[in-house]
């Protein structure tokens, strides 16, 4: 079986993609400092772990946003 090669992407499309994914990122970082925010004025354990579990979902959507630019958006 061949593998079928990725068609090439226009550099004005890489760029505006690349901008798109740096607003998403600055929306999910400042999710995330809320959420931190919002977990230290939690008393509740269970709250708290709660807190740091979507915490930690948050930082996975940063983290394969940051991947995919560097692979795609050649960032």
């Amino acid at each position: 079986m061949t593998e079928m090669k990725a068609a090439k992407i226009a550099r004005e499309d890489k760029n505006m993609m690349r901008s798109r994914l740096e607003k998403v990122l600055a929306i999910q970082t400042d999710l995330g400092e809320k959420m931190e925010t919002y977990q230290r004025g939690t008393r509740i354990e269970e709250y708290c772990r709660f807190w740091d579990e979507i915490k930690k979902d948050n930082e996975e959507i940063k983290q394969k946003i940051l991947k995919y630019m560097v692979l795609k958006c050649n960032r």
